[in-house]
């Protein structure tokens, strides 16, 4: 996502979204224009980064977050906010045709109506990009009666089901195959339960593989464990040996 705003800033006037409440960029001054993260005014001043708060607007008197005046905000190459900071967009009375773009990060965390706040910003001309793996995290649904009724499924699993991006040879979904952090023996399982085999090992193997047969020295007899037993209970032992000896 910050790679997509850098590359970004200085070509396009684009709004970015994220269904996570803290999106740390870095620059707010930048090559071709200025980045704004706007920020509700709850939000409490020491629960942000010295140097985040330097890309925010503030109220000097009020000490609290504010929305820039619109010309101000109509000035700003980049504005970052959640999905539904997206509200004070719009309420500020930026125009849908401003923006040419619309990137919303995380968008399979996030509930259908909340990614339509910043969807509503959209012009005729504006292009929108959904990032995101719904197999991995979906949306929060609590209520049984919301998550039957299909709250539970994120705005970008449904599109995905769609024909256009169900072709193999789709340019509307791009997925990303190379995995920099797993070993290739645990990324095999949800290679081939969820990715048609397509997920390819691209970490070091020397760091993959670092704690490879360091069994016996992170687990000492002395050290209590914890298992869960054939009912479900939690059962508490004084060490692996131990427990199967028993």
């Amino acid at each position: 996502m910050q790679v997509i705003v850098q590359r970004l800033v200085a070509q396009a006037k684009c709004f970015a979204a994220k269904s996570g409440a803290y999106t740390p960029w870095s620059g707010k001054e930048q090559e071709g224009g200025w980045l704004l993260r706007l920020n509700h005014y709850t939000w409490a001043l020491a629960n942000v980064r010295p140097d985040v708060r330097h890309y925010t607007h503030i109220d000097t008197a009020t000490q609290l977050f504010t929305t820039p005046p619109l010309a101000d905000l109509l000035a700003v190459s980049v504005v970052v906010t959640t999905c539904g900071g997206a509200a004070m967009v719009r309420d500020a009375g930026v125009p849908r045709e401003h923006f040419s773009l619309i990137v919303i990060d995380e968008a399979a965390q996030a509930l259908e109506p909340e990614t339509l706040i910043p969807l509503a910003l959209k012009g005729p001309r504006c292009r929108v990009v959904l990032t995101g793996d719904w197999r991995q995290l979906g949306p929060v649904v609590r209520s049984a009666a919301a998550d039957s009724l299909g709250l539970s499924k994120s705005l970008i699993e449904r599109v995905a089901s769609l024909p256009p991006y169900k072709s193999p040879n789709s340019r509307c979904l791009v997925a990303l195959t190379r995995n920099y952090r797993s070993h290739q023996e645990l990324l095999a399982v949800p290679s081939k339960l969820f990715y048609q085999q397509s997920l390819q090992a691209c970490a070091d193997p020397a760091q993959t593989g670092a704690l490879l047969g360091a069994t016996a020295e992170l687990v000492q007899d002395d050290d209590a464990t914890t298992t869960a037993g054939s009912d479900g209970e939690e059962e508490t032992g004084q060490g692996a040996g131990e427990e199967e000896a028993e």
